[in-house]
């Protein structure tokens, strides 16, 4: 006669107990319970988990700017009469894009706002002016010719970031 394994013994030993007690003992029976002598699975059901509520992600200060001056502001397209050289390519390298400026006095990749005129767009530095322009003139890329013509010159608040 082969004798059963020691696993095999205790599970026959708290079977016999739970029984003798009058209790089901699903936690060392793997789920089972014993009812009349047979062995019926049980579905453990488990309250629902109670949703945690997070607090927002705080927002993150709006950067404020190193300094800021009035300043003219032009606009230029990529037409040979208003650049030199290739006029899709910035004094930086960089291709013409929307968004970039140019100006003599500021380094390549600063970053500006003009809020009263674009309130939502940054701009950055990339190309330069010719230099009888001096430090005071701001030129706008824009697209196309007639979108430059339709800004045409205005003074503004520049902050610098």
């Amino acid at each position: 006669m082969k004798l059963p394994n020691k696993f095999t013994k205790t599970i026959v030993f708290l079977s016999f107990i739970s029984l003798f007690l009058g209790l089901s003992a699903p936690a060392f029976a793997n789920n089972h319970t014993h009812e009349y002598g047979r062995i019926k699975k049980v579905r453990l059901k488990l309250p629902p988990l109670p949703l945690l509520s997070l607090p927002p992600l705080p927002v993150p200060p709006e950067p404020k700017p190193i300094r800021t001056f009035t300043s003219s502001l032009f606009a230029y397209s990529s037409t040979v009469d208003q650049t030199d050289g290739d006029p899709f390519t910035t004094a930086s390298g960089a291709k013409v894009a929307d968004g970039i400026v140019a100006t003599n006095c500021l380094p390549f990749g600063t970053k500006i706002k003009i809020p009263s005129l674009f309130p939502d767009k940054t701009f950055i530095v990339q190309d330069r002016m010719a230099a009888w322009h001096g430090c005071n003139s701001i030129d706008i890329w824009f697209p196309s010719r007639q979108a430059a013509f339709t800004f045409g010159k205005q003074v503004a608040l520049v902050e610098v970031y």
